[in-house]
């Protein structure tokens, strides 16, 4: 008797297994397995600024690049081929997937995210919505000096589970997630992004919609609209196209 009161009833049992098995694991749909590359046709406007009206639609080849040690965490990295592309550091741990940092050559700069930001989180059911305040800092490239720091707060939303069909083919049961961000910059400004992202089980990100919006003191305000679509990819030896 003194046992079964530590014990959960049948019915409890089932709904834990039931949660359980519907909640998607981020590292089954973000494989970072070294050797897996993804092409997709990222689609550019910006409205604003010095480069108001510039469109551009261009294949980008992604892959798994190996490990890069950020604040002392062991990440992989995942871009183009180095030194002129850029790259994202990822980490998958309890909490689901997570961006630790984001390198741009083109600017010579990188932004380190403290805490990690959480884009894919474990134990999420369609409906929930998580929210978190972030912060990134940028850095120089060429001397890792201080350029900026954002401020704010974040939400991710599991949106359903839902089938979508992109250049690379159709693609059952994608997880619909989607995000939020607004900043604040120590150089004065704000910085607002939101995101829509359908990731595809043992593939990886298979459609992305992104709008950034950045608002300066003594400057135009530019907002880009980035759309990212799968092409082709190969994906612990599985072949997509």
């Amino acid at each position: 008797m003194i046992v079964r009161k530590y014990l959960f009833p049948v019915p409890v049992i089932v709904m834990m297994m039931a949660f359980f098995s519907c909640t998607p694991k981020p590292a089954e749909y973000y494989p970072l397995k070294e050797g897996n590359k993804w092409t997709v046709l990222s689609t550019i406007d910006i409205v604003g600024g010095p480069n108001n009206g510039f469109h551009i639609s261009i294949p980008i080849e992604t892959f798994v690049l190996g490990e890069e040690l950020v604040d002392g965490m062991e990440t992989i990295k995942v871009g183009g081929l180095p030194p002129n592309d850029d790259y994202f550091c990822w980490r998958i741990d309890l909490q689901g997937l997570k961006l630790c940092k984001l390198y741009r050559p083109m600017n010579k700069r990188y932004a380190i995210y403290k805490p990690p930001l959480l884009v894919f989180p474990s134990m999420f059911n369609v409906g929930n919505t998580l929210k978190k305040s972030s912060s990134f800092s940028v850095y120089s490239a060429d001397d890792d000096t201080l350029v900026d720091t954002y401020t704010g707060n974040t939400t991710v939303t599991f949106e359903s589970i839902e089938d979508i069909n992109v250049y690379a083919g159709p693609f059952e049961k994608c997880v619909k997630l989607s995000g939020a961000g607004t900043y604040d910059r120590s150089s004065g400004g704000t910085f607002e992004e939101s995101s829509t992202v359908w990731y595809a089980k043992n593939v990886g990100m298979v459609k992305e919609t992104l709008v950034q919006t950045s608002t300066y003191l003594d400057e135009e305000d530019i907002e880009a609209t980035i759309t990212n679509e799968l092409v082709s990819a190969t994906v612990n030896g599985v072949t997509y196209e």
